[in-house]
């Protein structure tokens, strides 16, 4: 027995068809948009003006990109985005900065610049304003006033020591060891600022001695004329000239000097009598002075502990224990 023909039909229901036909719409919009509004940015590029940049500095930022319309400079220091083509800038810090320029609707690049430390000007307003003989003995006591306006507080160092010898607007000291020294004077607390003067300290007059003369003795043949030997020779004594005096900190300090290319490091001749080629030791190992000071020169340093053993007769440096912050070598 046959089977009738049963028809089948189908139905799409009306609620995914819908669905289809918005989501078909929405993408094809998209499309459209980013089609019209797509931009062919080419080449976006701009100029960081100068060599070496330090905080502080007025900075000028070109951009060369063509077709350009819309800016916006970042800066990456905090500071409100820039919108004019050719900004200028200043920041206020040191270390490296990324500056992103946006160019239109959306068209960027990113440079970085590195911002330095500012140097330090010496102020000469806010030195300070004494004066002081030129020479002094040992054992005679000098007076020396500060004659600077808005003085508050002051450090007077006198160069035998590094520890501050007076706190007074005037100030008083007697010498022990003869040699060319450094007068300090440190006013409201401004290191940088410190003024420094020389002063010759002579040593102390020698007494002399009253020799007179020696009578020959009765025994001794009157016809024979003699000069009595008394140990004096025709020449005076030769004098034993001593060799500057400087503390572990202003030795410390002309070390940073030299790293930093400010000082050449035959300024402690004096000091060593010449022997800039003797063994010192830094940071517990051997080496000698002038080879140190090549090494250090260009780098930055921090002298941690200074201690200087010096001959007791000529006052010279013959050796020198130095401990220097690590990595700089």
């Amino acid at each position: 027995m046959e089977k009738p023909n049963t028809p089948y039909n189908y139905h799409l229901d009306k609620t995914v068809l819908l669905f289809f036909m918005i989501t078909f719409l929405a993408f094809g919009s998209l499309f459209a948009y980013k089609l019209v509004t797509k931009e062919d940015c080419g080449i976006v590029n701009f100029k960081i003006h100068g060599n070496k940049y330090k905080v502080g500095e007025l900075i000028r930022f070109t951009d060369y990109t063509e077709g350009a319309e819309k800016w916006k400079w970042d800066f990456n220091d905090s500071t409100e985005l820039r919108t004019e083509r050719n900004p200028y800038h200043t920041f206020s810090k040191p270390g490296k900065y990324d500056i992103r320029l946006t160019v239109n609707k959306g068209c960027e690049v990113t440079k970085t610049i590195t911002i330095e430390e500012k140097e330090f000007v010496l102020d000469s307003t806010k030195l300070p304003i004494f004066e002081i003989p030129t020479q002094t003995m040992v054992g005679q006591e000098i007076k020396v006033e500060d004659n600077t306006p808005r003085a508050n507080t002051w450090e007077w160092r006198f160069g035998e020591t590094a520890t501050v010898n007076s706190y007074e607007k005037e100030a008083k000291y007697t010498y022990k060891e003869s040699g060319l020294k450094t007068i300090s004077l440190v006013i409201n607390g401004e290191l940088k600022h410190i003024g420094k003067q020389k002063i010759k300290v002579l040593p102390q007059p020698k007494k002399k001695e009253d020799i007179g003369f020696v009578k020959s003795n009765d025994e001794l043949d009157s016809d024979i004329k003699m000069s009595p030997d008394i140990g004096v020779d025709d020449k005076d004594e030769k004098k034993i000239e001593k060799a500057p005096y400087i503390g572990p900190k202003e030795f410390g300090a002309k070390l940073v000097k030299v790293a930093d290319k400010k000082e050449n490091f035959q300024i402690f001749a004096p000091y060593m009598c010449n022997n800039l080629k003797m063994s010192v030791v830094v940071n517990k190992k051997k080496q000698d002075f002038d080879v140190f000071c090549q090494k250090i020169r260009g780098r930055t340093i921090t002298v941690k502990d200074v201690e200087i053993v010096r001959d007791k007769e000529t006052n010279c440096i013959t050796n020198v224990i130095i401990d220097v912050s690590k990595g700089w070598f």
